[in-house]
């Protein structure tokens, strides 16, 4: 049967499948909200925080994907 994760018991291949999706999901939700809030003022000041933000987010999501792999390949 192999390893599987979460409350509902999701096969180990759907949840390594999915999290490329969330990743995904987040950058294109990242571009949105980029694009609509670019040429405010307010946004001018705080856009370094906003890409560092963006960027920890989509590297939090590849280290858990990361962790999953090896807790998959290891357990």
């Amino acid at each position: 049967m192999g390893p599987y994760y979460g409350p509902e018991f999701a096969p180990a291949w759907l949840v390594l499948l999915l999290f490329p999706v969330l990743i995904a999901g987040t950058a294109v939700l990242a571009s949105v909200i980029d694009a609509r809030v670019r040429n405010t003022d307010a946004f001018t000041e705080i856009r370094p925080f906003y890409i560092v933000a963006v960027l920890g987010t989509l590297t939090v999501l590849l280290g858990c994907q990361g962790g999953l792999i090896l807790a998959n390949l290891y357990a």
